[in-house]
């Protein structure tokens, strides 16, 4: 047996992170999911064409996806689960055949889930058996299958369905849905953009214009209907129904025809996806039947959980940014960094950043995603003489695989056996590792080893390519965007067009170059071709100039990559992969930034510059905000390009321009921003004013109260509560780094967000309080609040359950202005702000007034906020008085240096069983000490503001 064990981790660590720096770890295009059961744009794309031949091969390979998407119960990545096959027995033999489901997840499987796998197991052997014996009713057994991934995806299906009923709400209120017009049926050029003849119902017949009238009333009764199952009924029943109504009716014609008719286009599109991801566990439990069915050996099925391998801990000291330029062949100077990095880092900027992502990296644990750790599991258990019979080469994925996964999978062969999965999103993700492993083979040493340089390979050549504008792919598999489909396509086809004219004279000039096959649409080759043709000194070529369509044999000068016949094409050409990766004849302004944020569809790539230049500035709510983005990126797809808008900008004729270009195409087509625009003209332009961000929290007060400011306010819970309610109904959410803003600091702990780790915070509680405003009036809230009743508030409205996602915010928010609290939470609120130095029983509990210089202040907060977003925060309140701070970080971070030790030295244990060891209060009750020892010992743990009130000997 042999050890497997990574060499070069800290290279391919570091060439994993400068890659993340480009395009915001998008390293391309993507592949999307083969599933044609689920959206009309999951396809676009294309998917893995690479599958198997025949229809049993496709059966498998469905019901590989299918079954990991069943298993993945809730929403986030610790919840994707990967799926493979292993068939053993006589194949010829039809029931001496064993099918075993290897079964991995990003997060490791608890007992509910092994409940769940036996009685899945059970099931659908059960109605593999019942092929072969007729004494078996498979119905009952389908029902009970059934009943069982509704009750085990009840997490999935709740989100799901509350989304449904807002998109519901939406859809209504956008307005009468009476008049529709007829859709003249198109040739059949793709189905998912027009609406050909089809006949949803046979009663009704072929859509014609004389049926129209008739299937918009049979689409909006099924509407009708998921209302109705949304008000009738308990949680679970609801969710069933609902995932089977949706199911019926989520590839309906006149649906779509019906949905499409909204007046904002935005909402209609939610709510279609809403359908097809309700309708998508339905769609999910017939496979499961059919390859129960139709596949050998599901009679003898054992479903098989993989234990995750422990995490590999980073290592503590990771390259610089010269050192990691050295593995390209570069060093670190202005040039290089622009052209590998990002167009518009200066040296310092990339290397901080740089530094950042490593110093984030250092002694952390390092993810093995799903897919690998089922190839990890096989390595270690199958035997390799016969993996390539038994193991079928496909891994079933709940979502798209991320770039790294997607390049092992690749490169991993054994033997010609290599795994393939539904697609990439090529997303990369800093985190990725796989562990070091004893007991293999030889020969799979010799494999891992082979795919991680492979791996390593791929990464220095992404590298080396021109940065190119990538748009971020969506991971689920079952993802509905906002992306106009149209737009898309006319892009695409004027990319393929350009790409092959330069393929066609290529291939013309230099045959000997061009002996493999090329595809002309992928950059990568068209970039390899190129980079030969360099190499070889064969003769310039001609071709047209992208700028002015002259017939020319110059290059652009700085990337020798589009034809460009002069320097003042050069700098004229107005298209933004090429204005950010060449050194154009002028400074880059707003408008670029704007554009290249519109192509990209990343409003977080504006700049405030750029947020003031084009008026997003003068909105208050970031719904609007996105409107807006909306807006400028359909103007982008109309043709409008960066010196257009920068000319608009500059002569102040924004508005009159952005109508003149909306007016101009037919009304039905302007989607729903454009209406929005007209709508708020009035804000857009505003000149000088700073939005009201309170004015859409004002209609909530009395009437009595709505003109006052807020310091006006009393008492203080009205007032928080009130600015809570501006800061939640604007789209955002309380955030303590904002310095210096107190007032964030106060509601983001008072209103318990510091109990939220991660997406509790960000996502689940601004959720619950977005959830619970219209339930209730503004009195019964700011009232709940003060009187520490906010958690029954929210049971009383429906919201227990969403609520107890996040851990201790029930016991939190009943804390009592008199009560203790425990300092670990006031630790969670420092370390998130942007404070050195922290309040003094924080000071004082975990170590800080050890620290001798602000460097060992911000290292000992740095350590503290990485663990506080890995453990339960209780946990490390434990540890704290009991004296045990360094041992307890240790234990979650192996690496943590000698130095820490000194820091983390506090005055615990204190002796005796001590009420408020590691508390805090501002006036507290004490028992059975002199008022003199109390207070002593109090300041001693700072504890000095606090108020004795009452002390009993």
């Amino acid at each position: 047996m042999a050890r497997f064990q990574w060499e070069n981790l800290e290279q391919f660590i570091s060439l994993t992170n400068l890659l993340s720096l480009r395009n915001g770890g998008q390293l391309g295009p993507g592949n999307t999911s083969k599933d044609e059961d689920v959206g009309v744009d999951v396809d676009f794309n294309g998917g893995n064409s690479d599958t198997g031949d025949s229809k049993e091969d496709e059966l498998k390979e469905r019901f590989l996806d299918r079954f990991a998407e069943i298993l993945s119960r809730d929403k986030g990545g610790k919840h994707v689960c990967c799926v493979a096959l292993r068939e053993s027995g006589d194949r010829h033999l039809d029931e001496d055949v064993r099918i075993s489901l290897l079964v991995a997840r990003n997060d490791t499987f608890n007992e509910q889930d092994a409940k769940f796998f036996r009685t899945l197991e059970r099931l659908l052997a059960a109605i593999g058996a019942s092929v072969y014996d007729d004494t078996i009713s498979p119905h009952a057994i389908e029902q009970q299958l059934w009943e069982e991934l509704v009750r085990y995806n009840q997490p999935r299906l709740g989100l799901y369905a509350d989304s449904l009923h807002d998109n519901l709400k939406a859809f209504k209120a956008a307005g009468s849905q009476d008049t529709i017009p007829y859709y003249t049926p198109q040739p059949p050029q793709n189905d998912d953009s027009e609406h050909a003849t089809f006949c949803d119902d046979s009663c009704i017949g072929p859509y014609s214009e004389a049926t129209h009238d008739d299937y918009m009333k049979l689409a909006q009764k099924h509407i009708l209907e998921l209302d109705t199952i949304l008000s009738a009924g308990d949680r679970a029943t609801q969710q069933r129904l609902l995932a089977e109504h949706t199911y019926s009716i989520r590839h309906m014609k006149s649906l779509r025809i019906y949905i499409d008719s909204c007046p904002k286009a935005s909402v209609g599109r939610r709510l279609l996806s809403d359908i097809l991801f309700l309708g998508r566990l339905r769609s999910c439990y017939y496979t499961l039947v059919e390859a129960a069915r139709n596949i050998t050996g599901f009679a003898r099925l054992s479903i098989v959980l993989v234990k995750n391998l422990p995490p590999r801990v980073c290592p503590a000291t990771l390259p610089s940014l010269p050192d990691a330029m050295k593995y390209l062949g570069q060093s670190s100077n202005p040039s290089s960094v622009k052209r590998f990095i990002n167009p518009k880092s200066s040296v310092i900027s990339a290397e901080r950043n740089f530094k950042q992502i490593q110093n984030n990296l250092s002694r952390k644990h390092l993810h093995t995603h799903a897919e690998l750790q089922l190839v990890l599991y096989m390595t270690r258990t199958v035997d390799v003489k016969t993996m390539s019979r038994e193991t079928y080469p496909y891994i079933g994925c709940s979502k798209l695989s991320c770039f790294l996964c997607t390049a092992f999978l690749e490169s991993f062969d054994h033997d010609g056996f290599t795994f393939r999965t539904r697609g990439s999103h090529s997303k990369i993700y800093t985190l990725w590792s796989i562990p070091d492993m004893d007991g293999l083979c030889e020969d799979m040493v010799a494999a891992l080893h082979s795919a991680l340089k492979k791996t390593r390979n791929l990464l220095v050549r992404e590298m080396i390519k021109p940065i190119t504008v990538a748009s971020h792919v969506a991971e689920s598999t079952a993802a509905v965007t906002d992306y106009n489909l149209q737009s898309s396509l006319v892009h695409q086809y004027h990319k393929t067009l350009a790409a092959q004219r330069e393929f066609d004279s290529l291939s013309a000039n230099a045959p000997k170059i061009l002996a493999r096959n090329f595809d002309p649409v992928e950059e990568v080759e068209t970039y390899d071709v190129l980079i030969a043709l360099e190499r070889s000194k064969t003769p310039e070529l001609s071709g047209e100039c992208e700028n002015c369509e002259r017939e020319t044999g110059r290059k652009c000068s700085k990337c020798r990559g589009p034809w460009l016949c002069s320097e003042r094409c050069e700098n004229e050409w107005d298209y933004h992969g090429h204005t950010f990766k060449c050194a154009i004849g002028r400074p880059l302004d707003t408008a670029d930034y704007l554009v290249r944020a519109c192509w990209t569809d990343w409003l977080d790539d504006l700049d405030e510059d750029t947020k003031e230049d084009f008026g997003f500035a003068k909105f208050a709510s970031v719904y609007d905000v996105q409107k807006l983005f909306g807006l400028y990126v359909g103007l982008t797809r109309m043709g409008v390009g960066t010196r257009e808008l920068h000319k608009w900008q500059t002569e102040g004729t924004l508005t009159e321009n952005i109508t003149a270009k909306y007016e101009a195409i037919p009304e039905r087509h302007r989607g729903g921003y454009y209406p929005w625009f007209r709508e708020n003209l009035h804000t857009f332009n505003s000149r000088g004013a700073t939005p009201d961000i309170l004015a859409v929290a004002r209609p909530y007060l009395d009437p009595t109260d709505r003109e006052k400011d807020p310091h006006q306010l009393v008492p203080e819970a009205k007032r928080k509560s009130f600015i809570l309610y501006a800061l939640l109904l604007n789209g955002y959410h309380p955030n303590p780094s904002i310095e210096p803003d107190t007032i964030c600091k106060e509601l983001y702990f008072e209103f318990g967000f510091v109990t939220g780790r991660g997406s509790q915070g960000e996502q689940v509680l601004p959720w619950v309080y977005r959830k619970l405003i219209p339930e209730c009036t503004f009195t019964e809230f700011w009232t709940a609040f003060q009187s520490n009743n906010l958690v029954a508030l929210m049971d009383a409205k429906g919201l227990e359950p969403e609520r107890k996602k996040v851990q201790h915010f029930e016991a939190f928010m009943k804390i009592k202005g008199n009560d203790w609290c425990p300092t670990v939470w006031h630790l969670r609120l420092f370390v998130h702000s942007p404070n050195v130095d922290p309040p003094r029983y924080v000071t004082v509990d975990y170590g800080f007034f050890n620290c001798k210089t602000v460097e060992e202040k911000f290292s000992l907060k740095g350590v503290y906020k990485e663990l506080l977003a890995m453990v339960d925060p209780m946990e490390l309140h434990a540890a704290c008085i009991k004296g045990k701070l360094y041992d307890f970080l240790r234990r979650h971070k192996p690496n943590l240096e000698q130095r820490f030790k000194r820091l983390m030295t506090n005055s615990y244990p204190l002796p005796g069983n001590v009420e408020w060891a590691g508390m805090c209060a501002e006036r507290v009750e004490i028992h059975g000490l002199t008022a003199e020892v109390a207070q002593n010992m109090m300041s001693t743990l700072g504890q000095q503001n606090v108020r004795i009130v009452h002390v009993k000997k």
